[in-house]
């Protein structure tokens, strides 16, 4: 593992950054080897972090139904899944002559772009 990342930084002194997936691949054959070796000393430690591989972990897309209304459309957006289907839910619950028209989104914070 050592000599493919050592030969890949080695030929590529100035890395586009790419979604940690691609990396993998690239550097592996195999887009999920990365996430194993992410699990190893080499990572916890430090020694080894996906800025040096110039790659990140991507965020998850949100999540947007839309519900049929009347008027001008707004955008709600909920963190929490749970609460995600409980405004789903109502907003289809409302009577479809008076509701707005919507988006209902979900969108996770819980990944982000950090460099390791």
């Amino acid at each position: 593992m050592l000599e493919s990342v050592a030969g890949w930084l080695r030929d590529n002194p100035a890395p586009v950054r790419v979604p940690v997936g691609e990396r993998s691949a690239e550097l592996f054959d195999d887009e999920k080897a990365l996430s194993r070796y992410r699990k190893t000393r080499l990572f916890a430690s430090g020694a080894l972090i996906l800025d040096l591989l110039a790659c990140y972990d991507p965020r998850l897309p949100a999540a947007s139904q839309h519900v049929p209304g009347d008027g001008p459309v707004i955008l709600l957006v909920a963190e929490n899944l749970a609460t995600y289907t409980l405004f789903l839910t109502a907003a289809r619950a409302l009577n479809a002559a008076i509701r707005p028209g919507m988006h209902v989104a979900w969108a996770s914070a819980a990944r982000s772009n950090r460099a390791s």
